[in-house]
């Protein structure tokens, strides 16, 4: 085991909300990854790590990052935001680009996503599980943007 100090800084300023709390199965059940979520109190993704962006949704709600370390995130708005078509939503960064910690990602209609989306729980989901042997976060139950939510990896080789 290499075990790695990685900040994830919080993507969102809301309340935090556990996976298993999630109502769409495939965050709930951790099939996706392990992760957090939080209720954004305002419009706006910013990058929890530093790295690349490797996917942007077509429909804008979500963002796939490669950490330096090889860690993947998703990042995503709400639950079934796909539904919306990008309809409320503005990227602000391109595919392959570089971001830094707090760069502005997405940028969203808050009111307007709140009224049609199934939940606003967004999640943070580590997507390659077999790279983290384990994790830590907070134990806050609201954050700002850019507070640490996830402390440490135990990143495997």
């Amino acid at each position: 085991m290499n075990k790695k100090r990685v900040r994830v800084s919080s993507p969102f300023s809301g309340k935090l909300v556990q996976l298993t709390d999630i109502s769409k199965q495939k965050f709930s059940n951790k099939m996706m990854g392990e992760g957090i979520a939080i209720e954004p109190t305002e419009g706006e993704m910013a990058a929890p790590v530093s790295g690349e962006v490797t996917q942007i949704f077509p429909t804008k709600h979500a963002v796939n990052l490669l950490t330096d370390t090889g860690v993947e995130l998703l990042i995503q708005v709400g639950i079934d935001a796909e539904n919306l078509e990008g309809v409320g939503f503005e990227t602000n960064i391109k595919e392959k680009s570089r971001v830094s910690t707090g760069d502005s990602l997405i940028t969203f209609d808050l009111a307007k996503v709140s009224r049609e989306l199934t939940g606003l729980a967004s999640p943070i989901v580590i997507m390659n599980r077999n790279k983290v042997a384990q994790f830590s976060y907070t134990s806050k139950t609201h954050v700002i943007k850019g507070e640490t939510i996830i402390m440490e990896l135990e990143l495997t080789e």
